[in-house]
């Protein structure tokens, strides 16, 4: 299956999607990954202060962040990542090597500023 999903977009887990696609051994193809709401949108500034505080503290970019967090949902949810830019490519292909700790899945998953523009239909991205 393929579905919009990210850390601003989790309709999948709302529906109840996500645990099927895991018991089943059905891959669950994430895009919009990294941009979120803003879709096709060009890269803008992150705005999501958790997302700005876990890249830096793994020297990161946040749209690595974006996709270590989608990439640990399980082995059956790779992500989809768009890029014109080789350079933003070698940064996306990196991030399956982030290695987020125990507690920064828990801090991205809670509400905080990234809920609030992607209420505001602003979704988040920075690639």
């Amino acid at each position: 299956m393929r579905n919009s999903y990210g850390l601003d977009l989790r309709r999948a887990e709302e529906s109840g999607l996500m645990d099927p696609c895991r018991e089943r051994g059905i891959a669950f193809v994430a895009y919009f990954a990294v941009c979120g709401l803003r879709r096709e949108a060009a890269a803008g500034q992150e705005h999501d202060a958790r997302v700005r505080r876990v890249a830096r503290a793994h020297g990161a970019t946040p749209a690595q962040v974006r996709l270590a967090w989608t990439l640990r949902r399980g082995p059956h949810v790779p992500a989809i990542f768009g890029t014109a830019n080789p350079a933003h490519l070698t940064q996306n292909l990196a991030a399956g090597a982030l290695r987020l700790t125990r507690e920064e899945p828990a801090a991205l998953d809670g509400p905080g500023q990234g809920a609030a523009w992607a209420a505001a239909g602003c979704g988040a991205a920075a690639a």
